[in-house]
């Protein structure tokens, strides 16, 4: 939409009914802990080629739809199957949303499995863009199946301050501007889910700045689940006290180690890291 200005043209809309978020927050309640809190639910969605828009492009055409939850808080789409032709590409995102487009999608997608993700936005409402080149004919999608992330928790707004003593304000401590940008906030998907934890990028003894990120075993502990993974960089408010600010976001990672015993994970991420990150120390001593 974006390269070839085509925000303000409305695409068709598949909406999908509500969830019983009564239902899925006793389920929460009651799931053993230590383990991320759940924020929304995966759905097949039934899309066919009739059910998008063609519009014809310099160079080709772009296929175009909507895909949205009834009262949905969030939203993500996941493809598998992906197949696409030369010069093809698929290109996902949400209207009106300033968060990054995921694309362009060649071939089998960037694991070169067939599976391709968004990234989590705020809002019911996500879109997928197919850009065909001039003279390809197409009879099916280039894709098997989709899924939709139907969110029943609002994970984009600051959470209130919990009673523990522990928590603190980074933006109210100079001193602690290095490690709050080494720090991210994680979302993922888990069998059928998807999920809030957060981690952060750790120091090599070389200092060379890879991408080496570290949480839980209880967050991620597949391949499945860090090729899922969207990490936000700066997920903070601005200034002290004060309203959450432009967090980067970072999609998806390679599974290192995980190590159960002593519930960590190493991961590395695939993004392109924004500027200003910085990388924490860490000892191997008790």
């Amino acid at each position: 939409s974006k390269r070839y200005a085509l925000e303000f043209i409305g695409a068709p809309v598949i909406m999908l009914p509500m969830v019983n978020e009564v239902g899925l927050m006793l389920e929460d309640d009651n799931t053993p802990q230590p383990t991320p809190l759940r924020f929304a639910v995966q759905r097949l969605v039934d899309l066919t080629l009739d059910d998008g828009q063609w519009i014809p492009v310099p160079g080709g055409r772009v296929w175009r739809c909507e895909v949205a939850g009834m009262g949905s808080l969030n939203a993500r789409l996941h493809l598998s199957g992906v197949k696409l032709g030369a010069g093809e590409q698929i290109f996902m995102d949400a209207p009106d949303q300033d968060r990054g487009t995921v694309g362009p999608i060649e071939g089998t997608g960037a694991f070169g499995n067939g599976e391709a993700w968004g990234i989590f936005t705020p809002g019911p409402s996500t879109r997928l863009e197919w850009f065909v080149p001039e003279g390809t004919e197409v009879t099916a999608l280039p894709f098997e199946s989709v899924e939709y992330s139907q969110g029943y928790r609002d994970v984009f707004q600051l959470m209130a301050p919990p009673a523990a003593q522990c928590y603190w304000d980074p933006s109210c401590y100079a001193t602690w501007l290095n490690q709050s940008n080494a720090a991210g906030r994680m979302t993922f998907t888990s069998a059928g889910s998807s999920y809030l934890c957060s981690g952060q990028l750790v120091a090599t003894n070389a200092a060379d700045e890879t991408p080496y990120f570290a949480t839980a075993n209880h967050c991620i502990s597949t391949q499945t689940e860090a090729a899922s993974l969207v990490v936000d960089f700066f997920y903070r408010a601005n200034t002290c006290g004060g309203a959450t600010g432009t967090s980067v976001a970072v999609s998806a990672a390679d599974l290192v180690k995980t190590y159960a015993t002593s519930d960590c994970t190493l991961l590395m991420l695939k993004g392109a890291l924004p500027a200003s990150v910085y990388w924490v120390g860490w000892m191997t001593t008790n």
